[in-house]
């Protein structure tokens, strides 16, 4: 049975800031992350059901919905687990863009999944139950870069002239948090040398994650080989004066990329004219959760161990001994073999069978 609770906090966090160019920029909150996935306790028996929790938090400047939810590392049909299902834009999964103008954190998600251990399960494991997280996201950038003549640009000292090489000519920008945070490239570009420039921008995944591709705008796009660290390039410019001739850019093993678009200049720029200019990137993007899960064997009853059928190829009763072969039985425990079925049974009420360590292994 599943339980689902929705959180919504309204609690002051701490902006981040830094710096690009001369101006201020907010970063962190890197999109929505699991701020938590565990088991209710651990270690549990075979056969015994614990709650699986999930904690998810929308930390960016953008809001969205979670388009998958997949549990993986156990098989989900004989642990009570959803392999996977989709979610989406009306199934009460939307999460609320953090504020950090009025200090407000992003919507909060919770659910518990009740899954249960095979009661087949017969020495002590340790199991890795993972949870994959894919929703949609954009990242968005407004910058103001000073463009220059020739000629204005000479009259500078040598500390200023550095000082715009450096920045390239950015003088303030905005990066929205997101997992994908963008910046402009250093260089001269910002000079008025024709009927245009092209401003160069990079791609920093700070997400704990990886992006791939929107392009499907469904809420049932999967990970797969061809779309996987793509992106798309989305323009926000109302002016018109800035045009990106790629419409989706690759990050180099999801982590960094970069690409340029054009600003159109006017006819004369008469020392320097500062103009500004917004775009985005919008992507899918992945974050995974693991958490461990200690099961051992089952134990209750009178007078020792309870007696479990076993999934365990056996031929004789000494096959089914802990210290014969790797069977089930514990030491102490009268041992089994059903040797048409091939499955061992263990413990003080099995089948008439043999001590293990058996006399003759």
């Amino acid at each position: 049975m599943k339980k689902v609770v929705f959180l919504f906090s309204l609690i002051f966090i701490i902006g981040v800031s830094g710096c690009i160019g001369q101006g201020t920029t907010i970063s962190g909150g890197p999109g929505i992350i699991i701020t938590d996935f565990s088991v209710d306790y651990s270690p549990i028996y075979a056969g015994e059901s614990v709650g699986l929790n999930l904690e998810l938090q929308n930390q960016g400047e953008f809001d969205t919905d979670v388009n998958r939810i997949l549990y993986f590392g156990v098989e989900p049909t004989a642990w009570q687990l959803p392999n996977e299902y989709n979610v989406g834009a009306g199934a009460g999964h939307s999460l609320a863009a953090a504020d950090p103008t009025t200090g407000f954190e992003g919507g909060t998600y919770f659910e518990s999944e009740a899954i249960s251990a095979p009661s087949s399960i017969a020495s002590s494991t340790k199991f890795d139950i993972n949870v994959r997280i894919e929703y949609s996201y954009e990242s968005h950038f407004t910058g103001t870069i000073r463009i220059m003549s020739r000629d204005y640009l000479r009259t500078l000292s040598n500390e200023e002239r550095d000082r715009l090489i450096q920045t390239g000519g950015i003088r303030e920008s905005k990066s929205t948090a997101a997992p994908l945070v963008m910046s402009t490239a250093s260089g001269a570009h910002f000079m008025a040398t024709g009927s245009s420039i092209t401003i160069p921008f990079r791609i920093t995944n700070i997400g704990p994650g990886l992006p791939y591709n929107d392009n499907s705008a469904t809420s049932d796009a999967a990970v797969t080989d061809g779309n996987l660290y793509s992106v798309d390039i989305i323009d926000l410019d109302d002016t018109d004066r800035l045009t990106c001739t790629e419409t989706a850019t690759t990050l180099s093993r999801g982590k960094n990329g970069g690409f340029g678009c054009t600003l159109t200049l006017p006819t004369t720029v008469r020392n320097f004219e500062d103009h500004t200019f917004s775009l985005g990137l919008r992507y899918r993007y992945y974050v995974d959760g693991s958490t461990t899960l200690t099961v051992n064997p089952q134990y209750g009853g009178t007078g020792g161990v309870t007696t479990t059928t076993l999934a365990f190829s056996c031929s004789t009763n000494g096959d089914c001994c802990s210290n014969v072969g790797g069977g089930p039985c514990d030491p102490a425990e009268n041992a089994y073999c059903d040797v048409p079925t091939g499955d061992c049974s263990c413990g003080a009420s099995a089948p008439v069978g043999e001590d293990c360590p058996p006399a003759t292994p």
